[in-house]
Order: C-alpha cells, then sequence, then structure tokens
C-alpha cells in the first residue's frame, strides 16, 4: 500500500504459484499498510486502506481468479483488527460472504489517541452479517488495550497473563509489548513448535504455560484451530474456553443454519452481485462430520447440506467429488448434484439438503466434497471438511435353502446372493481338497433379488459329491 491520505494506491505483487498445480488452493495473502500506517505524519485511517484493498479482492489481478473465489479468512492486529473487519464489510457490499474474521487486540484510533493536530479516527469494529465465524483475542494488561466485540467469540487476557514474549526484548523493542504479545500469540496456534521466533521476538515452552490455559492446551486448541486452513476447531462449541468468560459458539453466525449466538450488524448490500456456498457438510444421522477420515462405503446413500446466499439474484450450486482440495487441477471424480436456484435470497442464508449415491465411485479413493456456486460471471468454491476413504460394501455370503433330486439329476436353489452378480458352481468328492482343485461345473447370474438355482447331472462313480459356489 503506498500513496498518501486520499490518493492511496493498493498494488498486488506478481505470483509465483499456479494455482491449478497443487493439491490445495490455499492462498496466504499478506497485505503490507506500513509505508501509511503512521497516521501522525500521513493521516491515512484505517478505512481508507480497506477501501483501496478491496477491490484487489474480488478482481483477478495479474491473470490470476480472483481472490474471493475462494473462503477467506481475515486476521488484523491492532488498528488493522479494525481495518479487517471494514474490509470484511465491504466484501459483503459486495456479496461476499467472509467464512472468518480475526481481529487481534483490535485498537481502532479514536480521539482518545494521541492525535495530531487533524485527528485521524478509524471506524468503529464490528461484526456484520457476512461473517459466518468471528474470534477475537484481546487484553486489558496496558495500553493500547484491545475492546470487546459483540457477535464474535471473545478470549480476554487480563493482568500478569502475557509474561515473555516482546517483554524479554530490550528498549525500544519491548515497547508496547503486552499489545504486541498477543500477535505473537496467535502466530504460537498456527506454528506449534518451540520456540517460535517471528523475527521480533520469541514464544517458547514458558510463554505457552502462562499464556494459555488447560483447554487451549498450549495453543493446540484455540486461535488458528477454528480456521478452515487448520480444521479441527468446533465453532458451533457450546464449550467456555475461560471459567465466565465466552462460548465459542458465540462467535459464530445467528442465522439458524449455522447454529451459532453470534449477532450481527447490518449490511446495506449496496453492491452486492457475488454468489455464496457459506458452509457444506456431510451429515451422520443428521450430525456433521467435522476435520478428520471418514470411511464410506461405495453404493450407501450420504446425506450433503448446503447453506448458501446470493443477495441479487440466482445461481447454480453444482456438488463434485474431488481427489484433493483444489477444485482449479481437474481432478474432479464425478459429480454428485446441480441445481439451479432461479431467485435471490436477499440478506437471508437458505440451505439445501442432497442425496448422494456413492456406488459409481471405486473403492480405495480418498476424496473430498466441494461446492461450486456460479451466476454465470462470478464462481466461488467450498470444500466441506471430512476427507472421505472409500471401502468396497462386504459381499453377502449365499445360502443354499434347498436340494432336491429329480431322477438322475440334483435341483439346488439359494438365496443372499450379490444381485446380478455372476457366480460359479464347483465340484469336489472330497471336500477337504483346496478350492483350486475343484471342477467347474456351470456359471450362472443371481437373481434381481440375489436368489439363485441350478441344476447338475449326478455321476453315477461317485459315492458323493460336494457343491460350493464362487463369485
Amino acid at each position: 500500500m503506498t500513496g498518501s491520505a486520499g490518493a492511496l494506491v493498493a498494488n498486488c505483487s506478481p505470483w509465483n504459484v499456479n494455482l491449478s498445480a497443487g493439491s490445495n488452493s490455499d492462498i496466504i495473502i499478506v497485505l503490507d499498510w506500513s509505508a501509511v500506517a503512521s497516521y501522525t505524519t500521513t493521516g491515512v485511517n484505517a478505512q481508507s486502506v480497506a477501501a483501496a484493498v478491496v477491490d484487489k479482492i474480488v478482481t483477478g489481478q495479474n491473470g490470476q481468479r480472483p481472490l474471493a473465489e475462494l473462503p477467506i479468512h481475515l486476521v488484523g492486529h491492532s488498528r488493522g483488527g479494525g481495518l479487517v473487519c471494514e474490509l470484511a464489510r465491504l466484501l459483503g457490499e459486495r456479496g461476499v460472504v467472509v467464512d472468518h474474521l480475526t481481529p487481534l487486540d483490535p485498537h481502532p484510533l479514536t480521539t482518545t489517541d494521541p492525535q495530531p493536530t487533524k485527528p485521524v479516527i478509524d471506524t468503529p469494529v464490528a461484526i456484520y452479517e457476512n461473517v459466518v465465524f468471528a474470534d477475537v483475542y484481546t487484553q486489558t494488561n496496558s495500553y493500547p488495550t484491545g475492546q470487546y466485540v459483540p457477535g464474535s467469540y471473545n478470549r480476554l487476557w487480563g493482568a500478569g497473563g502475557l509474561i515473555g514474549g516482546y517483554h524479554n526484548n530490550t528498549w525500544p523493542y519491548n515497547i508496547y509489548a503486552d499489545h504486541r504479545n498477543m500477535m505473537l500469540l496467535y502466530q504460537g496456534t498456527m506454528t506449534l513448535t518451540n520456540p517460535l521466533n517471528n523475527s521480533e521476538a520469541t514464544m517458547g515452552a514458558t510463554e505457552r504455560a502462562a499464556w494459555f490455559n488447560t483447554y487451549e492446551a498450549a495453543g493446540t486448541n484455540t486461535g488458528f484451530v477454528y480456521s478452515r486452513l487448520a480444521g479441527g476447531g468446533e465453532r458451533s462449541s457450546t464449550n467456555r474456553p475461560v471459567a465466565n468468560g465466552d462460548a465459542v459458539r458465540a462467535g459464530l453466525n445467528s442465522a439458524s443454519m449455522f447454529g451459532g449466538g453470534g449477532a450481527r450488524s447490518k449490511l446495506t448490500w449496496s453492491s452486492a452481485v457475488w454468489p455464496n456456498v457459506a458452509q457444506l457438510e456431510l451429515l451422520d444421522n443428521g450430525t456433521a462430520l467435522g476435520n478428520g477420515t471418514y470411511q464410506i462405503t461405495v453404493g450407501t446413500t450420504q446425506q450433503l447440506r448446503y447453506v448458501y446466499l446470493d443477495y441479487h439474484g440466482g445461481c447454480t450450486v453444482t456438488l463434485h467429488v474431488d481427489t484433493d482440495r483444489n477444485p482449479y487441477n481437474s481432478n474432479d471424480v464425478a459429480v454428485i448434484s446441480t441445481k439451479v436456484i432461479a431467485s435471490a435470497t436477499g440478506s437471508t442464508y437458505a440451505q439445501n439438503t442432497v442425496a448422494w449415491d456413492t456406488g459409481a465411485l471405486n473403492a480405495g479413493m480418498t476424496v473430498f466434497v466441494y461446492a461450486q456456486v456460479t451466476d454465470g460471471t462470478r464462481t466461488r468454491f467450498f470444500y466441506a471438511e471430512p476427507a472421505l476413504r472409500l471401502v468396497a460394501a462386504a459381499k453377502p455370503q449365499p445360502a443354499f435353502v434347498s436340494t432336491r433330486r429329480s431322477g438322475d439329476s440334483l435341483i439346488f436353489t439359494g438365496m443372499n446372493g450379490q444381485p446380478r452378480a455372476t457366480f460359479r458352481v464347483l465340484e469336489s468328492t472330497n471336500v477337504m481338497l483346496p478350492m483350486s482343485q475343484w471342477g467347474p461345473v456351470l456359471t450362472n447370474v443371481f437373481g434381481a433379488s440375489g436368489s439363485f438355482a441350478f441344476t447338475n447331472h449326478m455321476s453315477s462313480n461317485a459315492l458323493r459329491e460336494f457343491y460350493r459356489l464362487s463369485y
């Protein structure tokens, strides 16, 4: 970000990645606005930076697809916490649903902050109705402090809770240590190894023990765990990681199909044109499967549920089966369903349930399910959390039901075969022989219900004969 107040310019550095080359489509973008962030000299407020950036997200840059095609997780620290809230709002005005919003010790500038002659005021922090999940990590130890944000899961650190980290630096690199430790703390939930150094300060086992409680498990069960990039965190959890603090679900959108408790500020949706799938779940007896690998038996019918929103018009939602998590590399193996949605949803999220017949898939594969939503001009993608390991159904075991003699022939009937599968009848006078030494009698096909019948001539020279089915 360069320029000056009233004339900011956002430039997107050339990408050195090929979206179709990898097994996932995760993209991390760093917004560097340090050149204009010193408000006492530049007079630039955070909302003007957000306004300069938003079009870079909804419009393709450097010959690449628009970033808005993929789920979005916005993270910002200090004034950046307010900036990402404003960026989420502006994306919402264009119709884009933001999957995850994380302000870290958010501190938008107000008149109570040290100000130049002409004050610089940032827009207040708020969570808007296009945000699915919001979590805020903040401290009240020392200035500048963050703030509690309604509609979010708020995790607060009080006095004495942030020893070490930036406090271990010498002056002037320990200025605002508590405030900056909130950034280091969140980085520690992304990188779980010790020590973690972000090139400014170090976080080790001592900090992890002091900063996180038992529920948060040294940073493995908080922060980035709720991001779809990491997976594993249950956003709808009613657990309260801190006694008398927020339940995790306080950050999940309170629209009925999300099941959260997070109230949202209203949008005007003034330029809303993007279609969205905001959630896609594989259901097991009505309960969504979370992050991890699950076995699915080929031939069973699975239930899928997706939540969508298209404020301004109709859209088409197609569910795909993929061998990885990248919709751009043409590794799809099947289309599950396509639904044309004729009318706009307005600002109200809607949902649809799909029965998925897995019979056409091959056992032995690991697959992923994703949704593609398009209005013919703009397209977005969304992957369900689980990886699905496809296994073959156990073969039914045929059983003989009756045997009767008719002249010098035996007539056999039975049931419980695999419908319409081909079977062979083998014969031997010695039941102890390996099956490879049994002789073939005939080949036939099980009926539509798995029943079977065959007739075989009895040998006049054999005292006894044994028969078995193979398929």
